[in-house]
């Protein structure tokens, strides 16, 4: 039986990348998820991998409010654990 409820936008992504992790063959890597306020960051062997950010960001004075935004992932790490991604 389902019941209905609310579900945050942090706790889907987790979700999603709990069946990723295990959906994929093994790579012999262990991925943990860590909550923060405001995000969710993905581990892989203790290496952080990505930060998916779940509150509204506000956009730089003089940009019109309607550009704020959440839900997107930032910062992203290559292999060699630097930033591959802009905020």
């Amino acid at each position: 039986m389902m019941t209905s409820g609310v579900v945050s936008t942090g706790q889907r992504f987790a979700a999603l990348v709990s069946i990723a992790m295990f959906a994929l063959p093994a790579a012999h890597a262990e991925f943990t998820l860590q909550e923060l306020p405001g995000g969710v960051v993905v581990h892989e062997d203790g290496r952080p991998v990505l930060v998916y950010n779940t509150d509204f960001t506000t956009p730089p004075e003089g940009v019109d409010p309607k550009y704020r935004r959440s839900s997107y992932i930032h910062p992203l790490y290559n292999a060699d654990g630097e930033v591959v991604t802009e905020d």
